[in-house]
């Protein structure tokens, strides 16, 4: 993926059980981008996501649609960021076959 260097990038990923950091990993060397920041959500603050102009949000839906743990205690939060002029990307996990239904809602 090619990301000039002068844009600023951030990686921001939440991982109760290791999976998200696990997928995360190997997305940053797949990637490559260039000056990448890598925070993990419950390190994340809303200024956070105004010093980035490409912004990737990774998370994990748990049970029934629920957010992963970091990402639901900063929701309220969240809400309020605004996304105005940046690049968003995410990425999700989840439990295809225990709960299909509801397999990366929280995306």
């Amino acid at each position: 993926m090619f990301v000039p260097e002068e844009i600023k990038a951030g990686l921001i990923y939440g991982s109760d059980t290791g999976n998200t950091e696990a997928i995360t990993e190997d997305l940053i060397s797949l990637l490559d981008i260039p000056n990448l920041t890598e925070i993990e959500a419950v390190d994340m603050t809303m200024e956070n996501f105004g010093q980035f102009d490409f912004i990737i949000l990774g998370l994990s839906t748990w049970y029934d649609g629920e957010l992963q743990s970091d990402f639901d205690e900063f929701f309220e939060s969240f809400k309020q960021i605004d996304f105005s002029g940046k690049i968003v990307a995410m990425y999700g996990l989840g439990d295809q076959y225990g709960y299909a239904e509801y397999f990366v809602d929280g995306l």
